[in-house]
């Protein structure tokens, strides 16, 4: 295998035989580089062809400029998230047989799942993932895949599914604050009770 450099967002690296002997291209898609050079040097290392981009719209445009084979997307992110892109890549007429897989850390409840069935997601992953399971979503064999819509899934709908959602992770990130609140209430009165008491 050749050697292989970091390479810019929408720039594909290294390769890999599909079932069908086709090298494969993958493009990652996660607002953290991080994230993105961690999954590109895995994937390069099986030797996938390997692109990236920081959010949806970003993908959207490097999707447009090349053909890809499969895309790993995150959830979270700016200007478009995951959901929304796949929802996108289903309507559009020339991208909507890619194979996709949501991957994220952060939208992991039954409802994540539901919302990413809706919009037609191949694959749902939990991050943090061995690289077999990875390797194991952008499998192009029927056996395991999820069924996909025949048709993009209706707008109101994942704006129903999707709203829920938001309002849910809301309300975890309130619950959160609220418990660590507490606990730094009561580590400080913790604190206060172990002090000496002043001298006379």
């Amino acid at each position: 295998m050749k050697s292989l450099t970091a390479s810019p967002l929408g720039e594909i690296t290294g390769q890999l035989p599909t079932s069908t002997g086709q090298r494969m291209n993958i493009l990652i898609v996660d607002d953290y580089a991080a994230n993105r050079k961690l999954l590109r040097v895995q994937l390069e290392t099986e030797g996938f062809f390997v692109a990236e981009a920081a959010d949806g719209l970003q993908a959207l445009e490097v999707l447009a400029a090349r053909p890809f084979d499969a895309v790993i997307s995150d959830i979270l992110m700016p200007r478009m998230d995951g959901y929304r892109l796949c929802h996108e890549v289903r309507k559009d007429a020339a991208l909507r047989d890619l194979r996709f897989v949501l991957y994220s850390n952060t939208y992991t409840s039954p409802a994540d799942v539901q919302l990413s069935e809706t919009v037609g997601a191949d694959q749902f992953v939990a991050k943090p993932a061995p690289l077999a399971v990875i390797l194991g979503a952008l499998e192009n064999s029927p056996q395991g895949q999820r069924p996909r819509p025949s048709a993009p899934a209706d707008a109101e709908i994942v704006v129903k599914q999707y709203s829920a959602v938001l309002v849910g992770k809301l309300e975890e990130v309130l619950r959160c604050a609220r418990l660590n609140r507490f606990r730094a209430q009561r580590s400080g009165s913790a604190t206060v009770a172990r002090l000496p008491a002043a001298a006379p």
